[in-house]
């Protein structure tokens, strides 16, 4: 009878070890999945052509006001003011299907600083993105964030 209860307890010590293991290893996988999709954004900032074929600068590009998913683009799905919605953990059991992503962003002077209006300059005007991703898992909030500046013409 002692035994039994002994196992017992060694096998529920054990149990919530795995549990908390497979939490912390889940927690790990979103939160990778959230800074590879802010890389891709990061990534598509730095190195995609900031106008249209007309000449005009292509939304991803335009100064905001306030955070919005305009101009973002992840797998097929277009972003809107409040934001673009993308899923964590696809390929899990449990994937995240309300992860939200939204941009910012801002012209800068010659010195980094941010400014309201283009800066006059014949070397192109630059900009800097920020994106940030906001997920909720085990009743907890996360968020990332990335920023990137670049040169635009």
């Amino acid at each position: 009878m002692v035994g039994t209860v002994l196992f017992l307890i060694a096998a529920l010590g054990i149990f919530s070890g795995l549990i908390y293991a497979y939490r912390l290893a889940a927690e790990t996988r979103y939160r990778d999945n959230a800074r590879y999709i802010l890389k891709s954004l990061g990534d598509e900032f730095l190195v995609q052509k900031s106008e249209d074929d007309t000449g005009e600068i292509k939304t991803m590009f335009e100064p905001t006001e306030n955070a919005t998913g305009l101009g973002l683009l992840w797998q097929g799905s277009e972003g809107e003011e409040s934001g673009l919605i993308v899923t964590l953990g696809a390929s899990t059991g449990a994937p995240i299907s309300n992860a939200l992503v939204t941009r910012e962003v801002t012209y800068l002077e010659l010195d980094g600083t941010p400014s309201s209006s283009p800066p006059s300059s014949t070397g192109g005007i630059l900009v800097r993105g920020n994106f940030r991703i906001a997920y909720s898992y085990a009743n907890r909030n996360y968020s990332q964030q990335l920023s990137v500046v670049r040169r635009i013409p």
